[in-house]
């Protein structure tokens, strides 16, 4: 029994598969999508905040009593008390689960997951594979849609790092299994999730800007940099688009066939980006060919160093879903100033702030006293 982690104490794991078992009718994923819908609309009426991994790491100094900041301090004072009165949710997401992970520190990383805790309220977006996915499908058949995205990506924090639960078949064992798992999983927090991994789990930040930068365009032409990084974006996603293109067929084809549509499907998306038919509907494409082509050539092709990895998956997440993005001057100053031609934050109407004075103005205009 010593083994059993805290955040299982109380959980009957037998008692939940035979509860599903007995509850046949919906499939598990019907049941996973409603509980992520459930979330969607738990915070639907609250301002969403989404915290940059400097912003995590400010506040967690803050709560501990280590910043010299006080402007830090009053941050932090504010976005509790505003979760804490149902005002304000400040979502987690795979980045920033990720860059907690890779802190050296075992007690400040446990410190840091257990403030993202508290002001996520254990809500995080879905990981970034399976929102670019469901924003290809909405933009395909945007019509058809039950629900808006908005009320659709959200999920708990274990989905957001380790992937969706999902059922291995339609036995109803399994089933019952997939909807037992999400019930107990969805109670695990991050800093559960952070005491059971080690800080190896992810790739390195620098590995993965060394790969970013040898696939770097030597060109200085923004819109050809950009088509380059939207193609790239494009086939960076093939298994996504080979999949929808698969499922679309409801034939089964050989294997060349589908790659054909996927190509098609490729092809249709970049004339929409290059004909100025898609503007705000494909992020998960669009904000990171947009932010790695305006870096390049307003910076001269300066190499991306290890933090840009981190900084432009956070302004996926934050942007198309969030009202406010706190970040560093560097991601700010790409994403608005009008020099860069991205101008995201009008685009995706949310609000991006890095100096903290700015911030803490923000913050204290939005919740008074």
């Amino acid at each position: 029994m010593n083994n059993i982690p805290k955040w299982l104490d109380g959980i009957d794991l037998d008692f939940a598969v035979k509860r599903h078992l007995l509850q046949p009718c919906i499939s598990s994923e019907d049941y996973i999508a409603n509980k992520r819908l459930a979330i969607g609309k738990g915070i639907s009426n609250k301002v969403r905040i989404y915290l940059d991994q400097n912003y995590w790491i400010y506040c967690t100094a803050a709560k501990h009593g280590r910043s010299k900041d006080p402007t830090h301090l009053d941050i932090w004072n504010i976005l509790r008390n505003a979760v804490s009165s149902g005002k304000v949710v400040c979502p987690a997401s795979a980045s920033v689960l990720t860059e907690t992970l890779k802190n050296r520190d075992p007690e400040v990383r446990i410190q840091i997951a257990e403030v993202v805790d508290e002001l996520s309220q254990q809500v995080s977006l879905r990981r970034s594979d399976c929102l670019t996915r469901y924003e290809i499908l909405a933009w395909l058949n945007a019509a058809r849609a039950e629900y808006p995205l908005s009320l659709t990506v959200w999920t708990c924090p274990y989905e957001s790092l380790c992937g969706d639960i999902r059922s291995e078949t339609k036995a109803m064992a399994s089933e019952a299994n997939a909807k037992a798992c999400f019930d107990v999983l969805s109670n695990m927090r991050l800093s559960d999730l952070v005491r059971a991994c080690k800080e190896n789990l992810v790739p390195s930040d620098k590995d993965l800007a060394e790969r970013e930068n040898r696939l770097l365009p030597r060109n200085n032409n923004a819109a050809q940099v950009f088509e380059i990084e939207i193609r790239r974006s494009l086939y960076n996603n093939w298994d996504i688009l080979y999949s929808i293109a698969a499922e679309s067929t409801r034939l089964h084809l050989p294997r060349t066939a589908y790659e054909k549509q996927t190509r098609l499907l490729i092809r249709q998306i970049y004339d929409a980006f290059l004909q100025g038919k898609i503007s705000d509907e494909l992020p998960g494409i669009g904000i990171l060919a947009g932010f790695r082509a305006a870096k390049r050539v307003k910076q001269f092709n300066k190499p991306f160093n290890k933090g840009d990895v981190h900084d432009w998956d956070h302004a996926r997440y934050a942007l198309p879903y969030c009202d406010i993005f706190l970040t560093e001057k560097n991601m700010g100053t790409v994403l608005t100033v009008p020099d860069f031609k991205l101008e995201y934050d009008k685009l995706y109407n949310c609000k991006v702030l890095w100096d903290k004075d700015n911030v803490l103005a923000e913050l204290q205009k939005m919740f008074p006293g």
